[in-house]
């Protein structure tokens, strides 16, 4: 019998695994850190990136339609409406990212100089910039009268402020004006006929700046509530306001009437003053109104009896001047000086009984005396007589003094000259 073969057992080979420790959180931050200390080597700064893209985009070999170079500009606007303005850097470029959104306006860095232009062919907005890039002035000139360059303090406070979204509706509203299919001659010719028709709205508005109670400035005067031009803003005429507009809705509370609160919360109806294209039409290039009186009725063109200087600049050339002697003087018991006045006008005197302008450069004295003949005059100077006392004796609503000239005051016997003392009408 054969002997039984033994076989030996496999040796066992024990693995003891040994416990790794937890990472702790002061080891997981250092890991963060060198990653990112890895990570920043391989970057470029922003002013090398920005740079490497402006140059990626002008590079002729690059070719790009117009849709994705429009599509980049947005990302680098909207990219530069975050950036903060903190340097005159950054300000000169938040500028020309406005300008390129705005259809129509250039702009221009003129640089070292610190004066930047917004600008077309028909106006330009110039801006001063402190070294800091602080907004020092503004300025606004249409080249219909290039002579007139004008400081605009609203756009002075938005740029201050950091209200680049207003700055950009103002510039907006610049443009607009111009935005008509005609030649530039014609253009300027229709800022012109605007800025006349301005001008008289604005006289308009203040031949009734005696009415201070604000519903009837709204709904009883010829223009309302008026606005005058802001900046690119047009002017603004608000001419009813309804009892709902004066109802605050979150406040449960009724909205004061006044002036200053309409034109701040823009209550009511209102219309701006612009221009548009339309067919051929003649329009003033000029204002047509000539303010003469003040509020309460009194000439502001009365020429002082003391301004002989004046009187002989006005009535220059003329065939017959003014002269002063002609007031001493009667025209049926009346004297002159109390119903005639001169005014700054060559050649034209006025009436204060009849509120008439008078012809004198070449008749003189006669055309003066011809008036006070007339049968209109007398039944002028009747009714006011039997109402009030003349201009001449102090109850006649006028600042100027037209009483008797000092140098006839030695011809007065003792009771004229206390008369004239009484009535307070010597000069």
């Amino acid at each position: 019998m054969a002997a039984a073969e033994t076989v030996s057992p496999d040796p066992v080979v024990s693995v003891v695994e040994t416990p790794t420790p937890e990472p702790t959180k002061e080891t997981t931050l250092e890991n963060l850190m060198e990653k990112l200390r890895a990570k920043a080597g391989q970057c470029r700064s922003w002013p090398e990136m920005s740079k490497s893209l402006r140059v990626a985009i002008t590079e002729k070999r690059h070719l790009m339609n117009s849709g994705d170079r429009t599509q980049l500009q947005k990302v680098l606007d909207t990219l530069q409406k975050s950036i903060k303005v903190t340097s005159l850097q950054s300000m000169v470029e938040r500028l020309e990212s406005i300008s390129r959104q705005v259809q129509g306006v250039r702009f221009s860095n003129n640089c070292p100089s610190p004066e930047l232009y917004i600008y077309n062919d028909m106006f330009y907005v110039e801006i001063i910039l402190e070294p800091t890039g602080a907004v020092k002035d503004v300025k606004i000139n249409h080249q219909a009268d290039p002579t007139v360059i004008v400081t605009c303090p609203e756009l002075v406070k938005v740029l201050k402020a950091g209200n680049f979204s207003e700055f950009t509706k103002h510039v907006e509203g610049l443009a607009s004006i111009y935005q008509l299919n005609a030649e530039k001659m014609q253009k300027s010719q229709a800022f012109l006929a605007l800025q006349a028709l301005e001008t008289d709205l604005g006289m308009l508005a203040q031949l009734k700046s005696s009415i201070t109670e604000p519903r009837n400035l709204v709904h009883n005067s010829p223009v309302g509530i008026l606005q005058k031009r802001r900046g690119g803003y047009s002017l603004k005429l608000t001419y009813f306001i309804s009892p709902y507009d004066l109802l605050d809705a979150e406040t449960k509370t009724s909205i004061p009437l006044t002036a200053e609160t309409v034109i701040e919360k823009g209550l009511g109806q209102s219309v701006t003053v612009c221009i548009e294209s339309s067919t051929a039409h003649k329009l003033q290039t000029t204002s047509l109104i000539t303010v003469t009186k003040t509020t309460d009725g009194r000439r502001k063109d009365i020429v002082n009896r003391t301004d002989e200087a004046d009187i002989r600049a006005i009535d220059s050339g003329l065939k017959n001047p003014w002269r002063w002697d002609w007031l001493e003087k009667s025209v049926n018991g009346v004297y002159v000086r109390e119903v005639i006045r001169k005014l700054r006008s060559c050649g034209v005197a006025y009436c204060l009984v009849c509120s008439k302008e008078l012809i004198y450069g070449s008749r003189g004295f006669s055309a003066l005396a011809k008036h006070m003949e007339s049968r209109k005059h007398a039944d002028a100077v009747e009714a006011r007589q039997k109402n009030v006392p003349l201009p001449g004796a102090g109850g006649y609503n006028s600042d100027i003094s037209y009483g008797l000239h000092p140098m006839f005051k030695g011809c007065l016997t003792a009771s004229e000259n206390s008369f004239f003392t009484a009535i307070g009408a010597t000069c």
